[in-house]
């Protein structure tokens, strides 16, 4: 199902559901037995097939034989079913806090799941994510019987209030909640269970028990997520009725309003603060976390806040998610657009969650989180030093040539980017300079429109405009900038306009997609026209891996012509007496795609097994011989 199926699917139900709410709520849980009602039945098929070749073979002479050629591929199918069901869905990760290690916070929970009739959670995890969330994995696959994770971050902790926190953990409880809709709740944990199963199964191996039970997973959890979409939605203001009960309405705006704010804050502003440390030491930084929690209580608060709550305010509700915007939540909260500023100041410069829940034990586990993110982030701080000095050099290299004689378009466009690495306002002058001399550079109207719709000046429109009338590669990431522009800004008509043209260029580079990777006929194919030199490096970059034969050839193609498309034959080399191994040849292929930089839309296919004769049409076409 594509976004526009998807948006109608949901635009007629939200419809259904206000004109007979009893009517979708009734077609919406029949819906969701379905899934159950497919695999049980599957299940009892086979059981009944089982049972009727025992009876038979119990009947029959030589009953054993019967019985060994019949049933067991029979229980091999079963089998295969029930390891799709039951697949294991891995648990959450985090630090573990306990009823000793944390008691406040395990006390709050306790009178919260009181007041709110909710299940118990069998673990809470202390991550270093700016969320709380509840996950719920299925110890019996799609049949439930669920085990309870509740995630707290400590970015987030650091952030909020105690109330504050208390209003989202709330919230997040409020989805489990026995209090207000049981139905909503079931639909809400029945949707993350299939949502979940899908993506388990996408990364299994192929068999007979996928055959009867994947591919309809595929159709059903899809679908079933677009029609109970309405549902979910709904049970997203359950839950904000739950956080209002727990901890009041203003208190419940309050954490919304400062979730967003400090969101922008961080993103914006600690961030990038921290990343721009890169260029002075190749160690990644120490304590991040506590900086982290210092900036939260000591430069928000000097923040432009009121335009950000105002921005907030603008964007509508979409369909990325079931979570509807935050100016429709605060309304059903009742909080007012003019209290907004000073809901976000609240309790900021009070105690924190941080400090009230975790207690004594709040700097012993920051400190354990950010010994794991420094772990994770060290090589790639690393690098990125290592990267950004060479970029310096060369920058240098290209300044002090632009003053001594005119560059080319292409050092005239490394030198835009590499000065907006440093400088991004430095690099604008120069992207004008350079369409003052080619009008149809597409990368320097791409940049300085983008650059001048993050200032907020309407004239970058004209520059995605022009890009996208120079190359259709541009239309997608120009739409994506244009939609985001005005729908940030409530004007709703002109991001849609963008997002339909999006979404039909979307669905053109599907179409081209398709014919490009699809196995190419003798008819499409014509010797490549690539230059000597890059035939030369790249035989020499081949030599350094196990292959036979490589192939190179341009493909023809209808769509898109204008954007060559080229073909690789691969053909691993390996001794006569080692069997084909599909799986280990398919790596091979992988790596060779994607470790040797290739023109654009080059396609690789292994010339072997059922695509042997791949290897003679590739061979037939003048000088496509690369390796071999």
């Amino acid at each position: 199902m594509d976004s526009t199926e998807f948006r109608s699917l949901v635009d007629r139900l939200q419809n259904a559901a206000a004109a007979h709410p009893r009517a979708y709520r009734l077609r919406c849980g029949g819906l969701a037995v379905l899934g159950y009602a497919y695999v049980i039945g599957v299940l009892l098929l086979l059981i009944g097939l089982l049972a009727a070749v025992i009876a038979l073979a119990a009947v029959a002479r030589g009953g054993g034989a019967v019985v060994a050629k019949l049933a067991i591929p029979i229980v091999l199918v079963m089998y295969a079913i029930a390891r799709s069901l039951w697949v294991r869905i891995p648990p959450p990760e985090g630090l573990a806090l306990t009823r000793s290690s944390a008691p406040r916070l395990f006390a709050a929970l306790d009178d919260m799941r009181r007041t709110l009739a909710a299940p118990r959670f069998h673990s809470v995890l202390l991550t270093d994510d700016f969320n709380a969330s509840v996950v719920q994995v299925p110890r019996l696959g799609v049949f439930g019987w669920q085990r309870n994770y509740l995630m707290v971050g400590l970015p987030l902790m650091q952030a909020l209030s105690p109330d504050q926190f208390r209003a989202v953990l709330a919230h997040e409880m409020g989805h489990l909640s026995g209090n207000h809709s049981r139905f909503s709740g079931w639909i809400y944990r029945v949707r993350a269970t299939w949502g979940r199963m899908l993506g388990q199964l996408e990364a299994q191996g192929s068999g007979l028990g996928q055959l009867l039970f994947t591919r309809f997973v595929r159709w059903y959890a899809p679908f079933f997520n677009a029609y109970s979409f309405v549902l979910a939605r709904a049970n997203e203001y359950e839950a904000d009725r739950c956080s209002a009960e727990v901890a009041g309405a203003d208190t419940a705006g309050a954490a919304l309003l400062r979730l967003r704010v400090a969101q922008r804050f961080l993103s914006e502003t600690f961030w990038p603060s921290v990343f721009r440390r890169v260029s002075e030491t190749p160690e990644a930084p120490e304590a991040i976390y506590t900086a982290h929690g210092r900036a939260l209580h000591e430069e928000l608060p000097t923040c432009h806040i009121a335009p950000w709550v105002d921005t907030a305010w603008q964007r509508p509700t979409d369909y990325a998610d079931t979570h509807p915007s935050l100016a429709d939540r605060l309304t059903a909260l009742g909080v007012a657009r003019e209290a907004s500023p000073g809901l976000v100041a609240s309790g900021a410069a009070g105690e924190t969650a941080a400090t009230r829940f975790l207690g004594s034990r709040e700097t012993g586990l920051t400190g354990e989180l950010e010994r794991g993110w420094r772990e994770q982030m060290a090589p790639r701080w690393e690098a990125r030093h290592k990267a950004i000095l060479e970029a310096r050099v060369r920058l240098t290299a290209l300044d002090a040539k632009a003053t001594a004689e005119p560059l080319t378009p292409d050092e005239h466009w490394e030198r835009i980017g590499l000065t907006a690495e440093f400088d991004q306002a430095a690099a604008v002058p120069l992207a004008e300079a350079l369409l003052a001399v080619d009008a149809e550079h597409t990368g320097a109207r791409m940049f300085l429109g983008r650059s001048l719709l993050e200032q907020g000046d309407e004239a970058g429109v004209g520059h995605l405009e022009a890009a996208m009338r120079v190359t259709s590669q541009a239309v997608l990431p120009a739409c994506e900038s244009l939609f985001d522009f005005y729908w940030t800004r409530g004007r709703r008509d002109e991001a849609e306009r963008y997002r339909r043209m999006g979404e039909a260029h979307g669905a053109v580079l599907d179409a081209v997609r398709a014919e490009r990777t699809s196995v190419p006929d003798r008819k499409v194919l014509r010797p490549h026209d690539l230059p000597p030199d890059f035939v030369a490096r790249l035989r020499e970059t081949l030599a350094e891996y196990p292959l036979a034969e490589v192939y190179l050839a341009r493909r023809e193609v209808e769509r898109l012509p204008e954007v060559p498309c080229y073909v690789i034959g691969i053909v691993p080399r390996r001794k006569w007496y080692h069997l084909t191994d599909a799986r280990k040849d398919a790596l091979l292929r992988d790596r060779v795609m994607n470790e040797i930089v290739w023109p654009q839309e080059t396609y690789g296919f292994l010339a072997t097994g059922e695509l042997g004769h791949l290897r003679k049409k590739l061979r037939a076409i003048p000088n496509s011989t690369v390796v071999g």
